[in-house]
């Protein structure tokens, strides 16, 4: 059968600068000028308008249609290169993407491997998952006489009242065997009177035998009880009718397609067998804890799988995966983060193993939606493809992270004395002193926690309050009592303290001293803030550059009609601010 991991996405290869600007295996190099008369094969082309199709942005000579600026800006959340509130912002943020997606075509840089590879794997995995939603559902078949068969007969359809009771005892026992004994019932309780909608002979809601007692019934009649979908009850009929022919034809559709659904996974483990998929578990549980542990984006690169031959990098699965579940992973732990990996790189290797199959058959990418993602997808690619190359690579020098660090180490890698507390809070000074004084006799601090305290964030946790540095905007009270020169050490408590909010007794857990932090501590984020303004530096200088290679257009009206018709129909910004 079909692994259970199988999700068959639309679109799911998706690319973000967090994580294209973090690759530990750099791609090679082309030139910056493109040979005479080459262009793309078509699947690393992208889409421009047609003479006759309606545009928003030209970028030397090249139209961008309206269709693929509705589906940048739907996909404006999933990140890349989106930010501004307003049309102008919009349209610049579109202009700046087009500009870098041309360059990039021209210069040929989508030919470097990396992008090459990501591309190919994209398509035949959106290729494989359009083969199984759509071809092989076409070729199965099923006799005429097995899906007659199927439909209820009689085909009928009724609507139901009923009186749950917890079990078929309390139904008999209420004595409901008239529709004027029905009526009162429901009278007196409400709660119990329910409504099926209308449900047809043969949904599997009633037994069999009830089923064909209820259906041959007449409106008002009261059956009862029986045991039901939802529990035992009392029913009321409160219509029965013969289905359409119109109704009849969609209930052989819906059989069909629930029939077919269950046939589908045989075909693809069919031919799933007859394909090399070979999936290295252990190899992702290893870059997946260094990816995590670095935590800056950097990600060590190696062949994770091989389908026919054709190689996944980790970074192939990466990018494969939409941004919200990259993000979703980041907050997970190693051994989890790896098996949600793992299974995401089963659906990708069983998704490009149908993709080559399609294709192998001839076919191609032919769904409206899946082309406009799939070009999407590409531009966002490209994009970053730009990027990396005018920033010269995303690798930071360590002489730069070292000078950066000594230049900022008494100020910003400065870290203040700290202290770890815990508090019971009262608003009054008697209970407070009565907590303080059963904390000074013994009792565990979590008890007169639960016993006293009065605020319900910390004293979930057992009264913790947290990390508090001198330099916090605390209450003078506070600070006094946990920096002045008598405050408690660790596990030393101190007096009530009186602040505007009421009355705390402060408990010491741990203290730390003023210290300079080391270098390791703080180097990814130092890499991060290289990174980022080598990113700004880069994309001022880049996109200036291209201004001047490339004549820009823009038909505004059409835009901000564009804008205003997707904020309408969301009710929300169009574009959200942010990166880049």
């Amino acid at each position: 059968m079909l692994r259970k991991g199988f999700s068959p996405l639309l679109l799911v290869a998706t690319v973000g600068f967090v994580w294209l600007f973090g690759c530990n295996r750099s791609p090679e190099q082309t030139p910056r000028e493109a040979p005479p008369n080459q262009v793309a094969p078509a699947r690393f082309q992208v889409a421009y308008a047609g003479e006759d199709e309606p545009w928003v942005v030209r970028v030397g000579g090249r139209s961008v249609s309206e269709a693929t600026f509705r589906r940048w800006l739907a996909t404006a959340a999933g990140g890349g290169p989106h930010g501004g509130d307003d049309t102008a912002a919009v349209a610049r943020q579109l202009v700046n993407r087009e500009l870098v997606v041309r360059d990039v075509l021209d210069r040929r840089l989508w030919d470097m491997l990396l992008y090459r590879s990501q591309v190919d794997l994209a398509y035949l995995s959106n290729l494989g998952v359009e083969y199984v939603q759509k071809v092989l559902p076409a070729r199965i078949t099923f006799p005429a006489r097995d899906l007659a068969e199927a439909v209820p007969d009689p085909p009928m359809v009724g609507e139901f009242e009923l009186l749950l009771f917890d079990g078929m005892d309390s139904a008999r026992n209420a004595g409901i065997a008239s529709p004027e004994a029905f009526e009162r019932y429901a009278d007196e309780h409400p709660d119990r009177l329910k409504s099926t909608g209308e449900i047809t002979t043969g949904s599997g809601f009633f037994h069999p035998y009830d089923d064909i007692d209820l259906f041959n019934r007449a409106p008002g009649e009261v059956v009862g009880p029986v045991e039901t979908g939802v529990g035992a009850a009392v029913v009321r009929v409160r219509s029965i009718r013969r289905l359409t022919a119109e109704e009849i034809g969609e209930m052989v559709a819906k059989i069909r397609e629930a029939l077919v659904a269950r046939r589908v996974p045989g075909k693809v483990d069919e031919i799933l067998r007859h394909h090399r998929i070979a999936l290295d578990r252990a190899a992702v549980r290893r870059l997946a804890a260094v990816d995590l542990a670095r935590g800056v984006g950097v990600v060590d690169d190696g062949v994770v799988a091989r389908v026919d031959g054709r190689e996944i990098s980790y970074l192939n699965l990466k990018w494969w995966l939409p941004r919200d579940y990259r993000d979703y992973l980041k907050d997970l732990t190693p051994e989890r983060y790896a098996e949600l990996l793992n299974g995401a790189l089963e659906n990708l290797a069983q998704q490009i193993a149908l993709g080559s199959e399609a294709e192998g058959e001839g076919r191609k990418l032919t769904g409206a939606d899946a082309r406009l993602a799939f070009d999407e997808m590409k531009r966002r690619l490209y994009f970053s493809a730009g990027m990396l190359d005018a920033m010269g690579g995303d690798r930071v020098a360590e002489e730069d992270v070292r000078r950066y660090y000594e230049e900022r180490a008494a100020g910003e890698f400065g870290e203040p004395a700290r202290v770890l507390v815990r508090q019971v809070f009262t608003a009054t000074e008697v209970k407070a002193r009565e907590a303080r004084e059963a904390i000074l006799k013994g009792a565990e601090f979590r008890d007169v926690v639960t016993r006293f305290s009065e605020d319900e964030t910390s004293r979930e946790k057992g009264g913790l309050v947290g990390w508090l540095t001198e330099t916090m905007n605390l209450y003078p009270g506070v600070r006094e009592a946990l920096f002045g020169e008598s405050a408690p050490g660790p596990g030393e408590t101190t007096d009530v303290v009186t602040t505007p909010k009421g009355f705390h007794v402060f408990q010491v857990v741990e203290r730390r001293k003023a210290r300079q932090v080391p270098l390791d501590e703080v180097r990814d984020r130092i890499i991060r803030t290289l990174r980022a303004q080598r990113y700004q530096q880069a994309k001022a200088r880049y996109l200036d550059e291209l201004r001047r290679k490339y004549r820009v257009e823009v038909d505004e009206q059409r835009l901000a009609a564009v804008v205003r018709t997707i904020e309408a129909a969301a009710q929300r910004p169009a574009v959200p601010a942010g990166h880049p």
